[in-house]
């Protein structure tokens, strides 16, 4: 006994297999035979962090495609409007939009970075001499069967 009188921590510890772990699901390892296998709860911060930037990276590339699909809306308005100013009537309402879509789709092709300059680009250009959508958008209507929509060549 120590000289204050207070009796001291017993001399004597328990064997190992007797502790009791205050935690035992925060063990960093499991044993399984011969193996020491990180546990799941180890490995969360990362799985997290990971998970935190693919959310960030989604989100990213969420945005940059919806901003597309604005674009893609105004080019079938635009492309509308340049047609009513043609006075050209086409068969079927949607003969528009079926025809910037498959005139669009190399578009969204382009690398993601660089997708929506690209897309602004072809708005801006639609329906001008040098526009490379253009044509493509009269031969597909063309072939949706508005046969008395001229032909760029023509």
């Amino acid at each position: 006994m120590p000289r204050n009188g207070i009796p001291g921590p017993n001399p004597s510890p328990q064997p190992p297999h007797l502790l009791v772990q205050p935690f035992p699901e925060r063990e960093t390892e499991v044993t399984a035979g011969n193996s020491t296998i990180p546990r799941k709860d180890d490995v969360g911060p990362s799985l997290d962090a990971r998970e935190q930037e693919n959310d960030r990276l989604y989100r990213a590339v969420e945005a940059i495609n919806s901003t597309c699909d604005q674009i893609q809306e105004r080019m079938v308005s635009k492309a509308g409007t340049i047609l009513q100013r043609k006075s050209l009537v086409l068969n079927d309402s949607l003969d528009i939009q079926r025809a910037v879509e498959v005139a669009m789709t190399d578009s969204w092709l382009i690398d993601i970075d660089s997708r929506i300059a690209h897309f602004r680009n072809l708005h801006r250009n639609l329906g001008r001499n040098h526009c490379s959508l253009w044509p493509v958008i009269i031969n597909v209507l063309r072939d949706l069967g508005n046969t008395h929509v001229p032909a760029e060549d023509e």
